[in-house]
């Protein structure tokens, strides 16, 4: 985590590699959700997350697509 000086806003940056028995992943995205301002892009990504058993990654944004 760290504070961006120019905007005065903090950043987070999490990498981890749990088992996600109890869906604690999403849970916590859902938690954590209401306080992110902003995220990357035109969308406003701000997780990727990819099971063992998925061929591709589950992408979450603030906005969604039109």
């Amino acid at each position: 985590m760290w504070l961006d000086d120019t905007f005065e806003e903090y950043h987070i940056s999490i990498r981890s590699n749990i088992k996600n028995y109890n869906n604690e992943i999403e849970t916590f995205l859902k938690w954590i959700r209401p306080y992110i301002q902003r995220g990357s892009g035109s969308r406003d990504m701000y997780a990727i997350v990819i099971h063992e058993e998925q061929a591709e990654p589950t992408i979450y944004y603030l906005r969604e697509n039109k």
